[in-house]
């Protein structure tokens, strides 16, 4: 991985657990939180560039070691339903400034993508994480099942580090929204303006199996 990549993904985006060997693509607003906590119960110490920066930059240089076998990954969502979850996730914490209105975010969504850096963070399309390499690209709609299939694939790692892998898994549902389904927020009011943001912002997204309003 080169410093170019390394810069992309320096506010997040990139976890290693080194006991294991496992990279994996944090994409926010795709159960994030809850995986990691999946994930260091499974694969051990985490570290991240917020975590460590020094050893963070260790560990990408050995990304491009042909004697360091990672096991790279990470998840896709549906773009419709991730814009709205961070629309929801703007408008509670202010990301990227003030949110007044799906309709106002959706005007205002590339100008703050343009000027904000945290909010490009969180907005950065699924498909950028393309340039780690995966070994394997999960899906939010069948999380549980994709989780545990990565899980015993990686079987052999966790053992080999002597770490016990717990017989039964959990995937906790942390930082939930209550909100209505994602398609509400673009079908029913003909919104034209979001769906094309949306289509033409996530293209590459859609094409990781997803279909087009």
């Amino acid at each position: 991985m080169d410093a170019e990549t390394l810069d992309r993904f320096r506010l997040g985006g990139i976890t290693f657990f080194p006991e294991t060997s496992i990279l994996w693509g944090d994409v926010p607003k795709v159960a994030s939180t809850s995986l990691r906590e999946v994930f260091e119960s499974v694969y051990g110490r985490a570290v991240t560039f917020k975590d460590d920066a020094e050893e963070y930059r260790k560990l990408v240089k050995t990304t491009a070691s042909p004697t360091v076998d990672w096991f790279r990954f990470f998840f896709v969502r549906n773009p419709y339903d991730r814009f709205v979850s961070l629309f929801e996730y703007a408008k509670k914490t202010g990301l990227g400034g003030r949110v007044t209105g799906f309709e106002h975010f959706v005007k205002t969504f590339r100008k703050r993508n343009e000027r904000d850096e945290g909010f490009r963070a969180h907005a950065r399309p699924a498909s950028d994480w393309n340039v780690l390499d995966p070994n394997y690209v999960g899906h939010f709609e069948t999380l549980f099942a994709d989780v545990c299939q990565v899980i015993e694939w990686t079987s052999g790692r966790i053992a080999a580090a002597g770490l016990q892998r717990s017989e039964t898994l959990t995937l906790p549902h942390k930082n939930a929204t209550d909100r209505e389904p994602w398609h509400d927020y673009f079908v029913p009011q003909d919104n034209d303006r979001a769906i094309d943001l949306v289509r033409d912002f996530y293209l590459d997204d859609l094409r990781m199996g997803y279909t087009a309003i």
